[in-house]
């Protein structure tokens, strides 16, 4: 399987400073196959143009994981 699993976010504009993000990890749904929570997904940095999630576990191969995020200024 993977070795790590990082996503990163970009904002569709740059924000003045780097903003606050916030990841909300969600049950496996819509076909997908396993859980962000049980990877323990993280915000691993930021700034203001994007954000970058991590895995402390990494996923199966073709391993589903879905989560919600919110970006406060």
């Amino acid at each position: 399987g993977p070795t790590t699993c990082d996503s990163v976010i970009t904002f569709n504009a740059a924000y003045g400073t780097a903003p606050k993000s916030i990841i909300v990890a969600a049950q496996a749904k819509d076909g997908g196959t396993g859980t962000a929570a049980a990877r323990q997904i993280y915000v691993s940095g930021s700034n203001t143009t994007t954000f970058t999630v991590k895995m402390n576990s990494s996923p199966a191969d073709s391993e589903v994981n879905w989560f919600y995020y919110w970006v406060v200024e």
